[in-house]
């Protein structure tokens, strides 16, 4: 479901239940959960008037998401609307009054200021919608850190949209000859048609804030042939500024943006928009005129021959601020001495005239032609004797950042053992591609990306970039425009590999350095020392009758909070490194967005001893599996070092050979709750579950074969970690020595089957290599 964002702290991932949908209202007091409008998903009724009462426990603050939202539209929501007051009543403050078809995400945060808040429904005697779908969670007070505030949608004015079909009108909020703009609008406008035809807009009135570089009221457009990187206020309109008498659209999709700031509001905006059927030709024809952002082109008749004397020229157009990708799908033309029998032609349109990039005949695929410009022409000529196929080609459209032939390094060659102590591996070329990197046998790589732009796909698979051991152990997979975090290796050779399976629009290329060290390098943040390995006072490892069902420590000395609007927990590694689960920070990746609190064994809460600091960096295991839970791993590192006392102290890693044997009791720690849907606790909580064997835990009845190598279960009877829980450690005991043997990750129920955790032994490697490199 949509809310599943809302748990994503949790080890265990349950379905938050939902208020029955043919309420109109109610008091809600949960710690979390979910409600909708009446009768939703169908659409809801006439002449409504519902309200609903969020109320949780004092001291916390209330955080509202919408995950689905459709209301009939009007420029001040006279009709149908939802409203959120922060309070116990429509006399409190407004939060935010919505119609239409507004888009929200999961960065979309409306905060109570206190317990209460107030939601109000009202429609009219016609048109009905689908409604909304909203989540909430109570947060506590003091710790609450909104990711936006909410000014983005506040004055919208309805004007969030998707708008289809055949013809429409655009106006800028409260767009009258007597009326202006609101401050701080964010208004987005997509308007979509099918791939057959083009998208036309006229602004008819426009008239905006002046400014010299349209800093603060302003206009922008993407998807037409204008620059994309452009803004537009004052009175000219950007179809004037541009000198054209329209603006078409260059595919089947063109996107307005409005943005106002608090100073100065004017009259606004009056556009027109209408769709015509494109005029370009079809590929199988000889020549014509094509745009968009991509496309195929063949020679006449292919895959036959043409056996007649032909010339073909084709004009292709992507927008303004971007460039041409040509790429040959299949080639066959006699190869004759210079191609003098025939070839297909690549030509750079500019304002300076054509230049020619290259000229192709015989059956040899050549590599992707980039074009300088937004405009190319491909010519193709065959004589009459020709028995060949011709040609199959696509084109589409990437984004490059200026730079001069100067600046250009030249691409790696393929299949390159690069031996190097030091070096880079360039690559622009786009296809699929593999070098070897071997350094001497006393030293290993320090591995980084310094540029990348592939395909952007969640699971990597369109296009890849990987680095893998001679084992065959991969160091780190990524793709679209994330740099993974530097790496080093565990050997002398690695191999890297670029693999294209399926490209999309986005440039690819990168760049990836590499730094030989030395094998036997070692740094004193890993000695077994600075961790606790005598017994400590007052901490209980190993269960009796008084301690079954749990105890609440006085302290643990390597347990952290991690608050944002969730809560996760986390252990101490030195005084400037924390580890945790990855789920935990996949979908709040900015470190602004967490605080760290140690040595506070009490969630709610002070008296003085605790540290709370906030996050420098956060290193996401290369491989983590977002859908598996596979290497549910993340390190943090801390902007200030933590000062290491009784209460604040480092726990062990274990090592990649620890034994950990089936019914062995462990310990683990944490704040979450107990009880499903239940509140955080307010002080820390032990629990003592043992080792399950994974050939269990893999039973049908039990997880069915989804517990991976790197996992490692846990648990017995009233014995598991649960919501809030996640990244807690699961510690164990061998000679007195503390280590934490894994992470909670997931499972399924509140102490109910095993918990699931990420085995700690398959990560020691990458967490000392990733502390190493950044210490």
């Amino acid at each position: 479901m949509r809310l599943l964002h809302l748990l994503l702290a949790a080890t265990v991932i349950h379905v938050v239940p939902q208020v029955s949908s043919q309420e109109c209202g109610k008091i809600l007091t949960n710690f979390l959960g979910m409600f909708t409008s009446p009768s939703y998903p169908e659409n809801y009724a006439n002449n409504l008037s519902c309200t609903w009462t969020i109320k949780t426990d004092p001291g916390t603050k209330i955080q509202l998401r919408f995950t689905d939202f459709e209301f009939e539209d009007h420029s001040d929501c006279r009709y149908d609307y939802l409203e959120l007051f922060d309070g116990p009543s429509s006399d409190s403050n407004s939060l935010g009054k919505f119609c239409g078809k507004t888009v929200f995400d999961h960065e979309d945060l409306y905060v109570s200021t206190g317990n209460l808040m107030f939601i109000r429904m009202k429609t009219d005697k016609a048109d009905n919608f689908r409604g909304f779908e909203a989540t909430w969670i109570a947060v506590d007070q003091r710790l609450v850190m909104p990711k936006r505030s909410l000014r983005r949608r506040q004055n919208d004015g309805g004007c969030n949209k998707r708008l289809t079909g055949k013809n429409g009108i655009l106006t800028s909020p409260n767009y009258g000859k007597d009326s202006t703009y609101p401050p701080k609008s964010n208004c987005r406008w997509e308007i979509i048609t099918d791939s057959e035809h083009e998208i036309n807009l006229n602004f008819e009135d426009f008239k905006l804030e002046s400014h010299s570089e349209c800093k603060y009221d302003y206009v922008t457009i993407n998807g037409s042939q204008i620059n994309l990187r452009e803004k537009y206020c004052g009175e000219t309109s950007p179809h004037q500024k541009n000198s054209q008498r329209l603006i078409k659209s260059v595919g089947n999709k063109l996107v307005v943006k409005f943005v106002s700031d608090t100073s100065k509001q004017e009259r606004g905006f009056k556009a027109r928009w209408w769709v015509t059927k494109k005029s370009s030709v079809t590929p199988s024809e000889c020549g014509g005129e094509l745009s968009g952002e991509k496309g195929t082109l063949t020679s006449p008749s292919y895959p036959r021959s043409t056996l007649k004397q032909i010339i073909c020229t084709w004009k292709i157009t992507v927008p303004e601020g971007y460039k041409v990708r040509f790429t040959f799908q299949d080639l066959d033309i006699q190869n004759h001495y210079k191609c003098s029998t025939g070839y297909v032609q690549i030509k750079d349109r500019s304002k300076a005239g054509l230049e020619s990039l290259g000229v192709y005949c015989g059956t040899i695929l050549p590599a992707p032609i980039n074009s300088k410009g937004n405009v190319i022409e491909v010519g193709f000529l065959s004589d009459k004797n020709a028995t060949t196929r011709g040609f199959k080609a696509k084109w589409q459209s990437f984004y490059e950042s200026e730079e001069t032939d100067k600046d250009k390094e030249k691409d790696t060659p393929c299949n390159s053992v690069l031996r190097q102590p030091n070096g880079k591996i360039v690559h622009n070329i786009g296809s699929s591609c593999k070098w070897t990197i071997e350094l001497p046998s006393n030293k290993r790589a320090i591995l980084s990306v310094t540029s990348i732009q592939l395909t952007d796909d969640p699971t990597c698979y369109k296009e890849t970039l990987q680095v893998k051991e001679r084992s065959g152990t991969t160091l780190f997979k990524t793709c679209g425009t994330l740099k993974p975090q530097p790496v080093i290796s565990f050997t002398n050779r690695v191999t890297v590999e670029h693999i294209v399976r399926e490209r999309r629009l986005e440039r690819s290329a990168f760049v990836l350095q590499w730094e030989s060290v030395d094998s036997d390098a070692e740094n004193n943040i890993f000695d077994t020392g600075s961790c606790l390995t005598s017994t400590l006072p007052g901490i209980r490892f190993k269960s009796d009758k008084s301690s079954r069902k749990g105890i609440e420590p006085d302290h643990i000395p390597w347990m952290v909070q991690l608050h944002s609007s969730i809560h996760c927990a986390g252990a101490i590694l030195s005084p400037e490194w924390v580890i945790s689960s990855a789920h935990c920070f996949i979908r709040m990746p900015m470190v602004t967005e967490w605080l760290v609190r140690a040595g506070d064994p009490s969630f709610f809460s002070e008296d003085g001893s605790e540290q709370i600091v906030n996050i420098r960096e956060i290193f996401f295991h290369p491989t983590y599996n977002r859908k598996t839970f596979d290497n549910d791993v993340v390190l943090l590192r801390l902007k200030d070092k933590l000062k290491f006392n009784s209460r604040v102290r480092s726990i062990c890693l274990p090592d990649q050979n620890t034994v950990l044997n089936d019914n062995q009791e462990c310990s683990i720690s944490g704040w979450g709750t107990t009880k499903y849907l239940g509140k955080p606790r307010e002080k820390l909580f032990q629990v003592f579950p043992k080792i399950v064997s994974t050939s269990r835990c893999n039973q049908r009845k039990i997880y069915d074969g989804k517990v991976t190598e790197n996992m490692l279960c846990a648990g017995r009877s009233g014995h598991d970690s649960c919501q809030g829980d996640g990244g807690a450690p699961l510690v164990c005991v061998d000679k007195d020595r503390y280590f934490a043997a894994g992470l909670a990750s997931w499972g399924n129920g509140c102490a109910g089957k095993h918990g699931v955790y990420t085995d700690l032994r398959k990560q020691v490697k990458w967490i000392k290599s990733v502390m190493k490199q950044n210490n």
